[in-house]
């Protein structure tokens, strides 16, 4: 449960903002200033998978002690949701995922979601994005493009697509896992 990870923390200011940090794609060189101020400075994360975000942050050389490091992912429960965000009342909450956006494919949506509905206020730190990194060395022509997330697993789902795309006649952008 999220309730003995989470901790009020001493003089504190009532900020309410969620930062939404993206982080590199494999190559650590590629997170920004601002990215790096923000993993140093704040001191509530939420994140896709807490050892990825631990490693991550070790090989940067930024210290995460006294710092509290919560998961937040697409399993996560409504529950849990709200146990990250009632911190969100008094504190600045960073979420981000293990690579790139965590808005895009990951769970941010509803995240930013009901950060918004409770008045939270949000605030990017943009980075390496994977979409337009493809985009970029995919040859094709970047105009008009349209990004689909992950393609369909199902067979009936992944005939439409292939149709739409062979009637479209645009560049269309899918993630895949390994």
């Amino acid at each position: 449960m999220f309730s003995h990870y989470l901790r009020p923390l001493k003089g504190a200011l009532n900020v309410e903002k969620l930062f939404l940090l993206s982080l590199p794609i494999g190559n650590l060189g590629d997170l920004s200033e601002r990215g790096r101020k923000i993993l140093e400075e704040k001191e509530i994360f939420a994140v896709e998978d807490t050892r990825k975000f631990r490693d991550t942050c070790r090989r940067l050389e930024v210290s995460l002690e006294g710092k509290t490091v919560v998961s937040f992912h697409d399993q996560s429960t409504d529950f849990e949701l709200e146990r990250v965000l009632e911190n969100l009342e008094h504190h600045d909450i960073v979420f981000c995922s293990d690579a790139g956006s965590p808005i895009v494919s990951d769970p941010g949506f509803p995240f930013v979601k009901k950060a918004l509905e409770k008045g939270g206020e949000l605030e990017t730190i943009p980075g390496v994005s994977a979409v337009l990194a493809a985009l970029e060395l995919s040859g094709l022509p970047p105009h008009p493009y349209t990004f689909m997330g992950f393609f369909p697993r199902e067979k009936k789902s992944r005939t439409e697509i292939c149709d739409k795309i062979a009637r479209d006649g645009q560049t269309w952008i899918f993630f895949e896992s390994p």
